[in-house]
């Protein structure tokens, strides 16, 4: 049986460069660190669901943003984008070795182009502004809400009644409230701190109660 094989590779937001690794499967088990010879790393680890969760650094971002995908998406995509989700810069690609390559080098020429002058390693003050007057921690509360998404895409979202007709997400400034709108259970999920993404991580399924 063939090795299941991926390309991982991001823009070092400490120095700048790329940084390009091949993954399988095995190289994963107890998780997986790609480094950058200046000591930033993308960390990769699988769940016991086998979900695949990568902590990817930002070219924006103070802190990592966390992604969440499965096994099967992860090694079978040609091409996968991880963007920041507050200045919609590629910050990783997942796929075929030459398709990540490829992005790779137009997204690094966009950004000498674009961004070299202005980039600064930060995001705008304006929107810095409307994201902390929204949430406690508003980075926290983006990669809860992208993690929320790809559980409920999985079907991963159960409720104790066994019917689940439409789930209401509720947001607010420092939690996201599920609820099953059949019969009124939920789930509330904190998002103040990196614990609450590492809760959230270790589910292999949101079961409202």
């Amino acid at each position: 049986m063939e090795l299941q094989t991926t390309t991982v590779a991001y823009l070092c937001p400490s120095c700048g460069i790329s940084v390009v690794e091949d993954i399988n499967i095995f190289s994963l088990s107890g998780g997986k660190n790609i480094s950058c010879h200046c000591g930033e790393f993308l960390h990769i680890k699988v769940t016991e669901d086998r979900k695949v969760v990568l902590s990817v650094p930002c070219l924006a971002c103070p802190e990592p943003h966390t992604i969440r995908l499965s096994s099967a998406s992860f090694f079978t995509r040609e091409l996968f984008t991880v963007q920041c989700p507050y200045t919609a810069l590629d910050i990783c690609y997942i796929g075929q070795r030459d398709k990540v390559k490829n992005a790779m080098l137009e997204n690094k020429k966009f950004l000498e182009e674009t961004y070299a002058a202005e980039m600064g390693g930060e995001v705008e003050e304006d929107v810095l502004k409307e994201m902390y007057d929204r949430y406690v921690n508003p980075m926290v509360m983006n990669d809860l809400l992208v993690m929320l998404r790809d559980f409920i895409a999985d079907g991963d979202v159960e409720c104790d009644c066994g019917q689940i007709e439409k789930l209401r997400v509720d947001i607010a400034n420092d939690h996201v409230l599920i609820t099953c709108t059949g019969c009124g259970k939920s789930k509330e999920l904190r998002a103040v701190t990196e614990n609450d993404i590492a809760y959230l991580c270790e589910l292999d399924k949101i079961v409202l109660k």
